[in-house]
């Protein structure tokens, strides 16, 4: 989501990123579109209504493996966003400059530095 040029992330709390930040993201439920999926998962991580739009993918190889990032550009319709308290401490917008402050100090998952 993006909102006044800002990106929308959160910060997770389980997991191996716990305690990084991400767009907010998820898995596509079973009939569901990309736009619904987008939108719900919006709702869930952060309490904010949005309107899916065009669709971005990244990805990013490393010796590791690899990952492809499929999602959709958001707008916000209303609201601020808070965190959910389980999946997520911290819901925030952040300029570009902030988001390079966060890849600086490893606060941010690679390929979502790479979406921003």
């Amino acid at each position: 989501m993006v909102r006044d040029g800002g990106l929308l992330l959160v910060r997770l709390t389980y997991g191996w990123a716990a305690g990084r930040w991400v767009v907010p993201n998820g898995g596509q439920d079973p009939g569901e579109s990309l736009a619904q999926c987008a939108e719900r998962d919006l709702a869930e991580e952060t309490g904010l209504v949005g309107e899916a739009g065009r669709i971005v993918v990244r990805s990013l190889s490393s010796p590791l493996g690899s990952d492809t990032f499929v999602g959709l550009v958001t707008t916000a319709v209303n609201g601020e966003p808070r965190p959910d308290g389980d999946e997520t401490d911290g819901a925030q917008f952040f300029n570009l400059a902030a988001v390079r402050e966060l890849d600086q100090h490893d606060q941010i998952v690679r390929l979502h530095w790479l979406i921003a």
